[in-house]
C-alpha cells in the first residue's frame, strides 16, 4: 500500500472523532469461519490467505456416542472424543449459553467446539480459540471487548464495552 492509503485506512480505523457502533452477528456466520480464518491472516507479499483448519458438522448421539459428519466422536460415558482418530487440543461445549472448556493433549493443533443446543460440531485450528470471532458467533459471548445487547435465535448485537473489564 502507498502511504496515502495506508493513511486513509487509519482515519477510518482509528478516527479522531469516534462514534458509536454496534456489531452485528448472525447465526450463519459460523458457516463462514474457514473463509473468515483464511482471508483475516491475508499474506499481501505472496497474495495468499492461511490453510486452517475449520470443519462444521452435524451432531447425533446413539447408544451412548456423539458423531458428527465431520468426523467427531466422542464416549460420552468417558468423555473421550477425537478428530479422524486424534485427540484435540481442547474441548468446547456450549449449552444453554454456558461455555466449559477442557484441554486435553497440549500437542495437537486442533480444537473441538460443541454446540449442544444446536447439534453442531466444529473442527479449527487451535490458534483461533481466543480469537474475536470464536467468542462472539461461535460461542455468542465471553468477549473481552464487547457485550450483547440485542439476541434472538438468528441475531445477536454487540457493543463496545465502556470499560473492558465490563461484565
Amino acid at each position: 500500500m502507498s502511504y496515502s492509503q495506508a493513511y486513509t485506512i487509519l482515519e477510518y480505523t482509528h478516527p479522531d472523532n469516534v462514534q458509536p457502533f454496534v456489531v452485528v452477528t448472525t447465526y450463519g456466520m459460523m458457516n463462514e469461519g474457514g473463509n473468515i480464518f483464511e482471508f483475516g491472516e491475508w499474506n499481501f507479499k505472496t497474495d495468499q490467505g492461511l490453510n486452517s483448519t475449520y470443519s462444521l458438522g452435524e451432531m447425533s448421539v446413539n447408544n451412548g456416542f456423539l458423531d458428527s459428519n465431520n468426523g467427531v466422536h466422542m464416549d460420552l460415558q468417558n468423555e473421550n472424543i477425537t478428530w479422524n482418530g486424534k485427540i484435540p487440543y481442547s474441548l468446547v461445549t456450549v449449552t444453554n449459553g454456558k461455555i466449559e472448556q477442557r484441554y486435553l493433549d497440549e500437542n495437537s493443533n486442533f480444537s473441538i467446539l460443541l454446540f449442544m443446543d444446536d447439534n453442531e460440531s466444529i473442527v479449527m485450528d487451535k490458534q483461533f480459540d481466543n480469537s474475536l470471532f470464536t467468542k462472539i458467533i461461535l460461542e455468542k459471548g465471553n468477549s473481552s471487548y464487547f457485550k450483547p445487547v440485542y439476541s434472538n435465535d438468528n441475531v445477536v448485537v454487540w457493543e463496545l464495552k465502556s470499560n473492558i473489564n465490563d461484565s
